[in-house]
């Protein structure tokens, strides 16, 4: 089965675009990679076989980061709510969806570009060949209460997988298509798919997460074509960067590569702790035991502290 791999970019992952495209085109398999960014990266993009550039603004007519900043100043100001930029959030989100009106496969994969590939994804099932959802632990309801207003009562929460929200997605062309039509019919404030979708976010978590493009297609998808896809989990880890730094060496990323498919290599994970610890121990335990075992620590610290909490605020009670 041939697809695209589409990438969304911008300037704070431009240092981590020539270490990790190799990974993903040994490890994806698509037909051709599609970075999506701000048209100033193209001129400073490395050459790459096989790897082309899209102007993100240039998707859609009229669809910007600019203007989706606009709409969420205006709602802001409107519900005197304080402005904070999450358009690039919303943006990157919209080019996902976006892109069906440009992909020339049947199916195209959405991949950030803070997540390497280590070894192959299962995109499709090597029983039958149909396309797989990645199963994550993510519960986060004002997601749905967007849907509910967007469209009442038209995509409703698949009981059976808790959360499609991930760094990466397969979605079938002609579904994200009918799905986009869905939205820009919706009787909410807007002309576009993409303004109604802002403008159904609650007010109050619009400059915060008030949207997911996966869980959308995926509660979506699994609602009108439940045989369509396959849901299944794979071993993958979000907080690499405590373990492995931003910018690993070789060595450890096959160390990692021997415990999970993928790590995401996010700043707000760094743990120079974990990473001295790691350099340390890399040949003689899994990554996935130091990651478990940080995993224990922190939980065990929480409740303590929590513990802590309620002990200090019983004594104040009994004071008075």
């Amino acid at each position: 089965m041939t697809y695209q791999v589409i990438i969304p970019v911008y300037w704070g992952t431009y240092p981590l675009i020539e270490s990790h495209i190799p990974y993903i085109k040994k490890h994806l398999g698509g037909k051709k990679i599609v970075l999506i960014g701000p048209a100033s990266m193209r001129e400073k993009l490395p050459a790459m076989k096989g790897v082309e550039f899209l102007d993100g603004n240039t998707l859609l007519q009229g669809m910007s980061r600019e203007t989706v900043s606009d709409i969420i100043e205006k709602v802001c100001r409107e519900n005197g709510v304080p402005f904070a930029d999450r358009a690039g959030w919303y943006f990157q989100q919209f080019i996902k969806m976006s892109y069906a009106f440009h992909c020339e496969e049947e199916y195209y994969v959405s991949w950030d570009m803070d997540t390497v590939p280590l070894r192959d994804i299962p995109f499709f099932s090597e029983k039958d060949g149909k396309p797989q959802f990645f199963e994550r632990d993510e519960d986060h309801e004002e997601y749905f209460a967007t849907l509910d207003t967007l469209c009442p009562g038209k995509i409703k929460k698949c009981r059976q997988v808790k959360s499609f929200v991930n760094q990466f997605m397969i979605f079938k062309t002609d579904v994200m298509k009918e799905l986009i039509g869905i939205m820009e019919n919706s009787a909410v404030k807007g002309t576009v798919w993409w303004e109604k979708i802002l403008y159904a976010v609650n007010p109050k978590y619009i400059t915060q997460a008030g949207f997911s493009e996966f869980e959308t297609y995926g509660n979506y998808t699994m609602q009108y074509y439940p045989q369509l896809y396959h849901v299944t989990k794979i071993d993958q880890c979000r907080t690499g960067a405590s373990f492995l730094t931003m910018r690993p060496e070789k060595a450890m990323l096959e160390w990692a590569g021997r415990s999970y498919l993928c790590v995401t290599l996010e700043e707000w994970s760094m743990d120079t702790k974990w990473q001295k610890r790691s350099r340390r121990l890399y040949k003689l335990l899994p990554m996935s035991v130091l990651v478990n075992l940080s995993e224990w620590i922190y939980t065990i610290k929480r409740k303590a502290k929590k513990a802590v909490s309620l002990i200090r605020l019983k004594g104040r009670g009994r004071s008075r």
